[in-house]
């Protein structure tokens, strides 16, 4: 479960090769896009705090010393959700067009562009 939380985290941070990368990147090329420098070099300096307290979180989880030494028990349906999960994370970090192509064809249905 900390390997897939970890995965999780790693994604929200925005490292390659994982899905939260690509979020991250379409963003930061936008607002570069409209001329606001500035502000993209702001949201990349708070990824790389939020960077840093994911992986307090981490630490915690693979290093800390547990406060009870009885195992979590996962039912096998949300032990499949959380391995599914973590695997369409890794699959559209490496794979992302068409979910790419689907979400500008709905963007454009919607505003025209």
């Amino acid at each position: 479960m900390a390997t897939i939380i970890l995965v999780s985290l790693l994604s929200l941070a925005g490292i390659p090769p994982l899905a939260g990368f690509y979020g991250k990147f379409y963003l930061f090329v936008a607002i570069i896009k409209e001329g606001y420098i500035w502000l993209a070099f702001l949201a990349i300096m708070m990824s790389m705090v939020s960077v840093y307290y994911y992986l307090i979180v981490a630490k915690v989880m693979f290093i800390g010393e547990p406060l009870e030494d009885t195992p979590v028990k996962t039912p096998g349906s949300a032990a499949l959700v959380m391995v599914v999960s973590a695997l369409v994370t890794l699959v559209l970090g490496v794979y992302q067009e068409p979910l790419t192509r689907l979400v500008s064809a709905v963007a454009k249905a919607f505003f025209g562009a």
